[in-house]
């Protein structure tokens, strides 16, 4: 393994993908990339790029991640290969609320709203709907569980290895714990932040309500609801980035790695990096989102139109309604598993641990 001095510039193999070379300028990486005629023989030393005067990473990611291109490109084919399996953990995570359903249309069967009393409505109705809640809550769990597994697929399939569904769960089951925990904290201390701050601002204005009026007290709160949102927007930004690899942590990160500090070091020295493609993501779901939505939004618009006038074309609004509609759904989902997708080959570009 190379392990001093400046290496020359030439072609290496590919630190992210063995299978093709990557240019090394004697500095840094290039975006120059290639896939030799003969693979380079097994027993060959890895190269390790020598530290480039940049800032690195604090779980030792490369001078610079793969340019936005490869990373993009990557993250749609992966998503697209694992879209399948990621849509059967889905129905997997979705499978408990059909027991909610049905134990609250048991409870709620006999109900009879008939003059000014419920009739109907007994204890083993209320005791049924209990029963819905904490199936409810159970599938919550269960759903964290499928994230992690959805991620650990993803990951792996970045890493080009393959994981089947049964093991990915299981590394769900042992870590959906540290997943809830890690987000009762980080909703938590938003919880008591927010409160805080709302707090404050309202007593600010009760402090001269009654000397000033209620006029000059909505005038007073403008700037201060300026302000909030002046620092609420790049705060959220920066937690965006810091936050957005819990999930994959969970599904790769080592036992003794906690999920909360394994995300905010994740993007160390990278992260404007971090939010550009972050940011990338969140363009390319709207970009799906916003013309499919308003498409069957107005299908549905048109219909009512056609309903209320006696239209008999009616039907076919409602079947392309139907038809859009699904087709909204597929592609939404799928971006969201791109999303996913993009997050675990962010995570993997940055260094970030690994229990491989």
């Amino acid at each position: 393994m190379y392990d001093g001095g400046m290496a020359e510039a030439g072609w290496y193999p590919d630190p992210h993908n063995p299978q093709q070379q990557r240019y090394w300028n004697g500095t840094t990486w290039t975006e120059h990339i290639h896939v030799p005629e003969v693979p380079p023989a097994s027993t060959s030393p890895p190269f390790r790029p020598p530290p480039s005067g940049q800032p690195v990473a604090a779980y030792g990611n490369p001078s610079q991640v793969n340019d936005i291109g490869d990373w993009l490109r990557s993250s749609f084919s992966i998503a697209w290969r694992k879209l399948g399996t990621c849509f059967l953990l889905t129905l997997l995570g979705l499978l408990p609320l059909l027991g909610v359903v049905a134990l609250v249309v048991l409870a709620l069967y006999d109900l009879d709203f008939g003059g000014d009393q419920v009739r109907g409505f007994g204890g083993a109705d209320v005791a049924l709907l209990v029963a819905a809640g904490l199936v409810a809550l159970g599938s919550l769990v269960w759903y964290g569980v499928v994230t992690i597994a959805q991620y650990r697929v993803l990951y792996d399939a970045h890493q080009e290895r393959s994981i089947g569904i049964g093991d990915a769960l299981a590394v769900g089951r042992r870590n959906v714990g540290r997943l809830i925990v890690a987000y009762l904290i980080v909703y938590g201390i938003g919880a008591v932040v927010v409160a805080v701050v709302l707090g404050v601002a309202v007593a600010l204005l009760l402090a001269g309500f009654s000397a000033s009026g209620a006029e000059e007290m909505i005038g007073r709160a403008a700037p201060l609801y300026n302000l909030l949102n002046l620092v609420s927007w790049p705060l959220s930004l920066w937690l965006s980035v810091k936050l957005a690899f819990i999930p994959v942590a969970a599904a790769v990160a080592p036992r003794d790695h906690g999920l909360l500090r394994t995300s905010w070091r994740a993007s160390d020295g990278r992260f404007w990096a971090v939010l550009g493609r972050i940011l990338l993501l969140s363009l390319v779901v709207a970009a799906v989102f916003i013309p499919l939505g308003l498409l069957v939004a107005i299908l549905i618009a048109v219909g009512a139109l056609a309903a209320e006038s006696g239209d008999v074309s009616i039907g076919l609004f409602v079947v392309l309604g139907a038809v859009f509609g699904l087709v909204f759904g597929v592609v939404i989902y799928f971006a969201q598993i791109m999303q996913a997708s993009g997050v675990s080959r962010l995570y993997a570009d940055l260094g970030g641990p690994t229990d491989q």
